[in-house]
């Protein structure tokens, strides 16, 4: 198995957040402006008084807008990253197997490999019937 990591990643970093708010009232939803609904987090506020919830509420969509950008790693970034991953590729990919013996290798170039000798049970269980017979004396 062997894994390169590439020189640069992208990410997202937060620009702005976007607040937008919509009055319940019974059983109607009021927004008050455009909402992204698939794209925010939402949460729910109750009026209460003495212990009873009035039919009355607002809630609040959070929407966080991401700008994307490359990010350049180091070589120190680039061979720490491309080993994590490595690592959760054989771990994903070994989880149901027994490792008896693995060694994991880099090129210095970010690329890692790695020889895995692993133990599978394969085998299905059965049960048997052994009969016993009386054999016969001549």
């Amino acid at each position: 198995m062997k894994f390169i990591q590439p020189a640069k990643i992208s990410a997202s970093e937060p620009v702005t957040v976007r607040k937008r708010y919509e009055i319940n009232f019974l059983s109607f939803d009021i927004p008050l402006g455009t909402i992204n609904r698939e794209n925010s987090y939402r949460d729910k506020k109750e009026v209460r008084i003495n212990g009873v919830t009035l039919p009355v509420g607002i809630t609040v969509y959070t929407e966080t807008v991401y700008n994307e950008k490359e990010i350049n790693l180091s070589d120190e970034q680039k061979n720490l990253l491309g080993f994590l991953r490595f690592t959760d590729m054989c771990i994903d990919e070994f989880r149901n197997l027994e490792v008896e013996k693995h060694e994991i290798k880099s090129d210095n170039n970010g690329g890692f490999f790695g020889e895995f000798f692993c133990l599978e049970d394969i085998g299905e269980e059965h049960p048997m019937q052994i009969e016993q017979t009386e054999t016969a004396d001549p």
